[in-house]
């Protein structure tokens, strides 16, 4: 390269000839052989949104060397379950390292619950479980965000399905 120095920065791979030259005036001649080792290649395959009652898993799939996440785990994949910003490095037997970051968003999934109730004969009790902008389905095949229930003995649950397909149970 031309250079003088202690150290000199290469970036490329080949063959290099350093001239050392010693307090006593002798000189030696070294030959480094560089290579460029690749970069780990991994993807934890972008950004995600999820419900906020799910585990959210993030992978950087089968890779050769160790793995580190921001969170301190070490195993290929982690289980998350709030939001923010999360990275993996994986470092290579060369040392090399490569790090791939995905942020992880939580919608808020409805919560709904039903309470047993005991009803008096010949009277009814409304069961609501309204959640803004949702979708109902009980188990009796309705559809509406309550339903009335009767004196007769019956089990009753309802999945309520938000907008953005967060899903909750109640019976």
């Amino acid at each position: 390269t031309g250079e003088q120095g202690p150290a000199v920065v290469v970036m490329l791979p080949g063959v290099y000839t350093v001239l050392v030259t010693e307090p006593s005036g002798c000189q030696v001649e070294v030959i480094i052989d560089v290579d460029v080792a690749p970069l780990p290649v991994f993807d934890l395959g972008g950004d995600r949104q999820a419900c906020d009652n799910e585990p959210v898993i993030l992978s950087t799939g089968a890779v050769a060397g160790q793995v580190l996440w921001s969170t301190g785990d070490t195993g290929v994949s982690i289980t998350v379950d709030a939001m923010g910003m999360y990275w993996a490095r994986i470092t290579d037997i060369n040392g090399c390292s490569s790090t791939d970051s995905a942020f992880v968003s939580l919608l808020p999934a409805p919560q709904v619950s039903l309470q047993d109730t005991v009803v008096c004969a010949g009277t009814e009790v409304l069961l609501d479980v309204t959640w803004a902008g949702a979708r109902y389905l009980w188990n009796t095949g309705d559809t509406m965000s309550s339903m009335r229930a009767g004196d007769t003995t019956r089990f009753y649950s309802v999945v309520v399905t938000d907008p953005w397909g967060c899903t909750d149970t109640a019976s």
